[in-house]
């Protein structure tokens, strides 16, 4: 006498998979459409359609995000991410836009004072976080946008990789994206370790990774040491972790290389332009390197 059905427990397992990625997912399908809706009329997106979750289940268990469109596939005016973790806007790119035949006829070019004026003004209705500071505003001629940078402080020290952007159009200063990156922790800020000790450090760390005799310290430009709050990883690897542990204050260290026409790639590391070494500013310890993400 069988116990279990096949079919029958396929769609148990496949209903119980459902539930977990709903419990784990923190915003259902209806919650993003309403956060991207709130998000386009704070910023002035005007949309024609309906926005609509385009992520598939798995992919947003993987990510941590739901995407939300506006536009068929091969169409598509915008493309929103939000955190299922957060249920916060984590980024947003317009993908098309159209212009009158009025408006195609004059060239519109925004003062540098305008774009920072628009580009300030979309951060006040977006919202940012206070531990943002502005950093720097100013001009990519390549893409024809202007770009807003805020980064992240703790205690007056920048997150690595915290920031968050705001683009608009050269043109006509029509907001074109948005993104955020907000993955650091709080953490002691307790200084130990001074410039120097970490110069040596890093200079004894770089000696057993460069041990090949193609490789010499001397071919490289080392960068004064900088305190930034960072997320332990491996020093260096294609492979290295995720953001796991906690954050800590360390000394970041910049190698940069004299001559990139020699071969400087030994195992998964590729020393040809540059890299980091971070020592922990408390204790001293070699806690991560140019991989981290």
């Amino acid at each position: 006498m069988k116990l279990f059905n096949r079919p029958a427990a396929i769609i148990v397992i496949a209903g119980a998979l459902v539930l977990l990625v709903l419990s784990l997912s923190g915003i259902s399908d209806k919650e993003a459409v309403d956060v991207a809706k709130r998000f386009y009329q704070k910023t002035g997106v005007r949309v024609t359609a309906e926005p609509r979750v385009d992520s598939h289940w798995l992919v947003e268990l993987m990510t941590g995000e739901k995407e939300v469109v506006v536009g068929e596939r091969e169409k598509r005016f915008s493309l929103l991410t939000l955190s299922t973790k957060t249920k916060e806007v984590a980024s947003f790119t317009l993908l098309q836009w159209k212009k009158s035949e009025a408006e195609k006829q004059i060239k519109l070019e925004l003062s540098e004072s305008e774009a920072k004026e628009t580009i300030i003004g979309l951060a006040s209705r977006i919202g940012l976080p206070r531990d943002f500071e502005l950093d720097t505003i100013k001009l990519d001629k390549k893409d024809g946008l202007w770009g807003g940078i805020w980064k992240r402080k703790y205690h007056g020290y920048p997150f690595e990789k915290d920031l968050i952007s705001i683009g608009i159009r050269e043109g006509d200063g029509e907001f074109f994206s948005y993104w955020k990156s907000s993955s650091g922790r709080s953490c002691p800020t307790d200084v130990v370790v001074t410039r120097e000790q970490a110069l040596e450090i890093a200079r004894n760390k770089v000696y057993s990774l460069l041990a090949d005799e193609r490789a010499h310290l001397q071919d490289y430009v080392v960068s004064s040491p900088e305190l930034k709050i960072v997320q332990p990883n491996a020093v260096f690897g294609r492979f290295s972790p995720y953001h796991r542990a906690n954050s800590r204050l360390a000394w970041a260290v910049m190698y940069t290389v004299n001559n990139n026409k020699q071969d400087l790639t030994i195992g998964n590391a590729n020393f040809k332009e540059w890299f980091v070494i971070k020592i922990d500013a408390s204790t001293g310890m070699v806690i991560g390197g140019s991989s981290a993400r």
